[in-house]
């Protein structure tokens, strides 16, 4: 039951007793209800069972009662039992972890109007049959809009973490700034760059708004003259949602004190002030810890990162080095900065992961740490060859992960205190062995084994850091990554167990003495002039280069590619060897540089490349361009032409299918369906952008098909949700693929399957564009859509291929119930072997 707290005053004067209306309640509480437990098998997998959602997709899903039964994925039943809150409103009972919590909410007529649902511990909600977004860590910063008639609504949370706590507020302003969840940069005196804000602005009301902006002004300080204010437009704000807005602030023309006041007001579509904030901006010296916004190239939205720079006394003429530091689970980038002494050679830049928990620095968590590195390196202007990466915790772990997939943009790395990887530490997804399409999911999840990537830990220095009595991260971890040094060779490693130590025994086990005085005795190899090289690569989209040697394609997509090559310019010749490779290039205009006194190949030397027991000679008039090769018949190596053409997968766009959330990506929601098929369309995407918001702090345009205009939208991916009945935007994007998917009916190339209930995950190429994506997220009936509602692809670990087809059984058997999946060929058609597999009917 969720019980209304009335509002503590009325203003205004008292009227007559017996004509008061009853004031409307300001807040219900949800403090009890009915509760189940699991009902399935969550994980970090893309595979997960549930038989309340199978319920709910087959639209069999009842009322629950106290004592009526559902059925479990497995077959047997579970009964609904009342439970009640504590004293704080909390449900504590952790036995339902993985089940639901049930809850109705009455509003008598006239009660109807503008909510907000605070909630957490949960991790989504379903509210009168639609899904939104959960809370699961508990963070508080869940504030979800809508608008409620008078009648009853029903609210199902699956529990996530408890406690779970969860109430609805009245919104005083339909339309406002949310103040939680602010992303907000230092003012660094002396610089007059433009400023980033993150701010979350909600529309609770019914209606969808376009045209509205937010005008940004700087509020007086002393007599200095103040900025122009900056005006930033908001795409479309619609109705029920949230959007984390990008808001760009003008800098102060003079120092502005310890502090910088700006105010942001909401203005609509006549330019009239809705609501406004006022934002108190830190100003810090650039000796300072600091933090700066900026906005990610992923998806626009704005980010932070946080530095420890060096004292001003750096030694004049000095280009000081850089160390990337990762925080955490939990822990802010803030945080992590706020441990280091500063090193008055080094400046200490932390990222965020996006999320103190985000993505385990994996997928866009791992995207956030390099792009901070490129933004970092560039701003300071720091040595590339004293680069170094470190960090603690998850932080350690992404330290193993990073240093491996990025492994020649580190002098050394220092995990402390981390972990492998998932299948170690966490959890990975396995599957049962001899499926087919299981495997197929393995390997779209290997770039998360860091093991298979280790040969990469060559190309540096590693200091492993771990306290012997750590009962969070077991040592373990760190002793399996220390044998693995060992066995194979590496020559260049420190290792150090802390006696006693516990998993933060004090601040040295992020900022270690000896970890900063290995660096200082590392430099990064000049890979580009180095006669041999040895990489693997997880896939040409994570990594593609090293040093003179670049990989493509591969031939078994997201299998680990591997190149070696040892040039002998003595000899005229180059020994290549290597694994899954389907296309790569050389690239030895390095060696020719420099005239004939410091070049390192012979003038008029043609090269004589040796692969296998095949040889290819290259004229050395043609070694001024980087030569493309690929294996050809049998173990023979052929010339492939110099250019890959953008419609073949290629580092910048080869899948598979979450890399499609890419390119400042645009959500378009079908609206051209039956009322229920829109519905759904438009929840769907507004539970995607929930999500993305809650797990990687981002920000996403969401269009309503029949107002895209692709021509607004030049090179950016497009997730379009629905099929090709309901979504307007299908034809022009998808028109030539071969993907199919209507009512009734899916296709991949020429394979098609029929029914109500299947559900559609894909990437291909966007056709207007050399880079960006279409993802498609749909299915061939109701039963079909509700299937991909709370799929886990924004979740770190879980990994599809380039296209996955389901069937609602999916909910109950699991694997089984993926009927099939697999990847595109190199040329983005559709080939039927072992790429790809479908289970027989």
């Amino acid at each position: 039951m969720i019980l209304p707290l009335l509002a503590l005053a009325v203003l205004g004067p008292s009227p007559a007793p017996q004509e008061a209306p009853a004031p409307l309640p300001a807040v219900y509480e949800i403090r009890s209800g009915l509760a189940i437990e699991s009902l399935g098998a969550r994980s970090r997998s893309p595979i997960y069972t549930s038989g309340l959602e199978h319920a709910r997709a087959i639209g069999l899903l009842p009322l629950p009662k106290e004592g009526s039964v559902l059925e479990h994925a497995d077959g047997t039943s579970k009964a609904w039992r009342a439970i009640e809150a504590d004293e704080d409103g909390r449900f504590r009972d952790r036995s339902l972890r993985g089940g639901w919590i049930y809850a109705s909410l009455h509003l008598p007529k006239g009660a109807g109007g503008s909510f907000v649902l605070e909630a957490q511990g949960h991790s989504f909600v379903l509210v009168d049959g639609y899904p939104r977004a959960g809370d699961v860590y508990g963070l508080g910063t869940s504030r979800l809009p809508m608008h409620l008639p008078e009648g009853t609504h029903d609210f199902y949370f699956r529990v996530g973490r408890p406690p779970v706590q969860a109430r609805l507020v009245r919104c005083p302003h339909p339309i406002d700034f949310v103040d939680v969840d602010t992303t907000l940069p230092d003012v660094v005196r002396g610089e007059t760059e433009r400023l980033w804000v993150g701010h979350l602005i909600s529309n609770a009301s019914d209606r969808s708004m376009q045209g509205w902006s937010v005008l940004a002004s700087a509020q007086p300080y002393g007599s200095a003259e103040l900025p122009t204010p900056v005006r930033t437009p908001i795409p479309w704000l619609l109705a029920g949602s949230q959007r984390k807005q990008a808001i760009a602030v003008p800098a102060p023309l003079a120092d502005p004190g310890e502090s910088y006041s700006v105010r942001i007001e909401l203005r609509d579509g006549t330019d009239n002030t809705v609501v406004e904030r006022t934002l108190l901006l830190a100003v810090r010296t650039p000796w300072q810890k600091h933090k700066r916004t900026f906005r990610s190239e992923v998806d626009g939205s704005v980010q932070y990162y946080s530095v420890c720079p060096p004292p001003p006394a750096l030694p004049a003429g000095e280009t000081p080095a850089l160390v990337l530091s990762l925080h955490g689970a939990s822990v802010e980038a803030t945080d992590q900065t706020r441990v280091y002494q500063p090193k008055d050679w080094a400046y200490i830049v932390a990222p965020t992961n996006r999320r103190p928990f985000g993505f385990d620095w994996e997928d866009w968590g791992r995207r956030d740490a390099l792009e901070v590195l490129d933004l970092a390196a560039e701003r300071f202007g720091t040595d590339p060859k004293r680069t170094y990466l470190t960090g603690h915790s998850m932080g350690g772990h992404g330290t193993w992960q990073i240093g491996a997939h990025a492994s020649d943009r580190f002098a050394a790395i220092a995990p402390s205190a981390g972990w492998k990887d998932f299948w170690s530490y966490a959890g990975g997804a396995t599957f049962e062995e001899g499926d087919p399409i299981g495997a197929l999911f393995a390997r779209a999840a290997q770039p998360s084994r860091t093991g298979l990537l280790r040969e990469n830990y060559h190309h540096g220095g590693v200091y492993i850091l771990h306290g012997d009595a750590d009962p969070t991260v077991p040592v373990r971890e760190a002793r399996a990554m220390r044998d693995l040094l060992v066995e194979l060779g590496h020559q260049n490693f420190a290792y150090f167990e802390k006696p006693g130590g516990n998993h933060w025994w004090a601040d040295e086990c992020v900022d270690w003495p000896p970890i900063f005085s290995f660096f200082q005795h590392n430099q990064r190899t000049d890979w580009r002039r180095a006669l041999q090289l040895q990489f693997t690569s997880a896939s040409p989209a994570l990594r593609s280069q090293h040093g003179w040697l670049r990989v493509e394609q591969a031939q078994r997509a997201m299998d680990p590619l591997r190149l070696e090559a040892h040039l002998r310019p003595e000899d005229g010749a180059l020994d290549l060897a290597g694994e899954n490779l389907e296309r790569f290039q050389i690239d030895l205009t390095p060696f020719l540089e420099g005239g004939v006194d410091s070049a390192l190949w012979p003038a008029d030397q043609d090269l004589t490349i040796h692969w296998l027991d095949a040889q290819l000679t290259v004229p050395y008039a043609e070694l001024h361009e980087p030569i493309a090769l690929g294996p050809g018949p049998g173990q023979s190596l052929t010339r492939r032409p110099a250019q890959l053409t953008p419609d073949h997968k290629n580092p910048t766009r080869m899948g598979p299918f979450k890399a499609g959330f890419d390119h400042r990506m645009v959500f378009v929601y079908g609206s051209i369906g039956t009322p229920d098929e829109n519905a759904w369309s438009f929840a769907k995407a507004r539970f995607d952008h929930e999500t993305w918001r809650y797990r990687g702090n981002g920000s996403v345009t969401l269009v309503r098909d029949v107002h895209f205009d692709p021509r607004q939208y030049p090179d950016r991916s497009i997730v379009l949700f629905g099929n090709q009945d309901t979504n307007a935007a299908w034809n022009s994007l998808l028109g030539q693929a071969p993907i199919a998917l209507r009512r009734g009916v899916v296709a991949i190339g020429e394979t098609r399957r029929e029914g109500e209930d299947l559900a559609l995950l894909a990437t291909y190429p966007r056709p207007d564009s050399d880079s960006a994506s279409i993802v498609v997220i749909g299915g061939t009936g109701l039963p079909g859509l509700r299937l991909t509602d709370t799929l886990p692809y924004f979740v770190s670990g879980v990994a599809y291929p380039d296209w996955t087809v389901l069937d609602v059984s999916f909910l109950k058997k699991g694997l089984p119930g993926v009927l099939g999946a697999g990847y595109f060929a190199s040329d983005w058609g559709w080939q039927g072997n072992a790429e790809s597999h479908w289970r027989t009917p």
